[in-house]
């Protein structure tokens, strides 16, 4: 009998110790969602840094290169991405020092907004967490730690203090660890928004990312690519957007790709391209010489042949 009754304590408290350990203890890590009656929220991604750039992206620092934010000598950032939503109010603003960051026997607050995003693709300006009714947004944000960082893969943690209708704040710990940032799912941008909002910094980084699963066209499919596309399409080359192009077998050259920057219609803004051709399977401008490849039925990727890095986009 009394080994039954031991039995019996030995598994209420190895389930006790369980339930210790999971999100009830006020325990959260990376990707986990915190909610009050007001406010949902999650750390989506953080780690040790010593620069940030204008988006409030994490940047290895490299000697010579420019950042918007550099940690002092004797300092490292928390650069902390997050997601907040505004559950029930007409407004929601989340004072600053709702963050603390716990590192190397510091505490840190006083965070700082770097920028704010809905859909991922364009980041504004944002100097504070504020939003309207049953809006969602992802910050972009970091909080300067007066400590030197032993290792930027250090393990630390971050108490958050979420606000609650009646007045409240309710408490959470979330323990960021190397394990944690290495198997959280990122979210990104889909495809469709890298072509729609071209050449954001953010497309890039997505076209980037994805190079190699996007199919390269052979000069067959570019040169029947380019001749069956003449009408209201979009050649974006860097910053600059141009609303129409078409082939042309009219000109004396006999091939020609002519675009219009003011669209259909706006022939005197025209503007010749000048001859191009297919070499082998390169697409080529003037003297500029391109990869292309296919990211679906109507859009193709243009890239510098010389090194690989995007030029421009064909829709």
């Amino acid at each position: 009998m009394k080994k039954k009754i031991l039995s019996l304590l030995l598994i209420v408290v190895a389930v006790l110790g369980l339930t210790g350990c999971g999100n009830g203890s006020g325990k959260y890590s990376l990707g986990d969602k915190i909610s009050t009656d007001i406010v949902d929220f999650t750390i989506e991604n953080a780690k040790l840094t010593l620069a940030i750039d204008s988006e409030g992206n994490a940047k290895d620092y490299e000697e010579g290169k420019n950042y918007k934010y550099v940690a002092a000598k004797g300092h490292v950032y928390a650069s902390l991405t997050l997601i907040v939503k505004n559950l029930d109010r007409s407004k929601l603003d989340i004072s600053d020092d709702f963050i603390k960051v716990q590192y190397n026997g510091k505490e840190s607050s006083n965070l700082k907004v770097v920028s704010s995003s809905e859909d991922l693709a364009k980041w504004d300006t944002a100097s504070k967490i504020s939003l309207g009714a049953n809006k969602e947004l992802t910050y972009r944000t970091y909080v300067e730690i007066d400590s030197e960082a032993k290792d930027l893969n250090d393990d630390f943690k971050v108490i958050v203090e979420l606000p609650k209708s009646d007045g409240s704040k309710e408490k959470r710990s979330l323990l960021i660890t190397k394990s944690a940032r290495e198997n959280v799912k990122v979210r990104e941008i889909t495809l469709e928004t890298a072509i729609n909002r071209y050449p954001l910094t953010a497309c890039l980084e997505y076209f980037e990312k994805h190079l190699n699963e996007f199919e390269t066209l052979n000069g067959t499919q570019i040169n029947d690519f380019v001749k069956s596309n003449n009408g209201d399409r979009y050649l974006k080359l860097g910053s600059s957007d141009y609303k129409h192009y078409e082939f042309d077998e009219m000109k004396s050259s006999g091939n020609n790709l002519i675009i219009w920057p003011g669209g259909t219609g706006a022939s005197r803004l025209m503007y010749d391209v000048g001859v191009w051709s297919v070499q082998g399977d390169i697409l080529k401008i003037k003297s500029s010489e391109y990869v292309v490849k296919k990211l679906n039925d109507k859009n193709y990727l243009l890239l510098n042949k010389a090194n690989d890095s995007i030029a421009g986009l064909m829709k």
